[in-house]
């Protein structure tokens, strides 16, 4: 299986979101993504340590069999430039299962959220993306 994630600061998301760090995180992931380009994708979310960056860090992770659907992801958070979103140096890693993630949501045939337990709806507003 192939896997990314995309790596958040806390602190700057919480006062962005007054606390509720998630949401905006869940906010600019999906605003960054098609849902139509992520089908048949498990999405993956919680807080990381990262060595040598001091900060608090909440990561969403992305696995999938399709490996150009990683290459994807990858590309749409390359060059963001959203408040939130780690530095470039910082931005990704590659191993998301060695991590503590919950599983957050399943992205059906149809680029739709599924079982999207620790995803708030609120967060998909403006995104196109949708729960069903």
């Amino acid at each position: 299986m192939f896997e990314i994630g995309v790596l958040f600061d806390v602190d700057v998301l919480e006062e962005i979101g007054k606390g509720d760090y998630g949401t905006i995180a869940y906010n600019i992931f999906f605003k960054n993504l098609e849902s139509e380009k992520m089908k048949a994708s498990i999405i993956r979310a919680g807080d990381v340590n990262l060595i040598g960056y001091p900060g608090y860090i909440f990561c969403i992770g992305v696995q999938s069999f399709i490996s150009s659907t990683i290459d994807y992801v990858r590309d749409a958070f390359r060059h963001c430039t959203y408040d939130g979103i780690m530095p470039k140096e910082y931005r990704f890693i590659e191993d998301v299962s060695a991590e503590p993630l919950v599983i957050a949501a399943l992205v059906n045939h149809k680029g739709e959220l599924t079982d999207a337990t620790y995803i708030n709806p609120g967060s998909l507003e403006g995104t196109g993306w949708k729960i069903v």
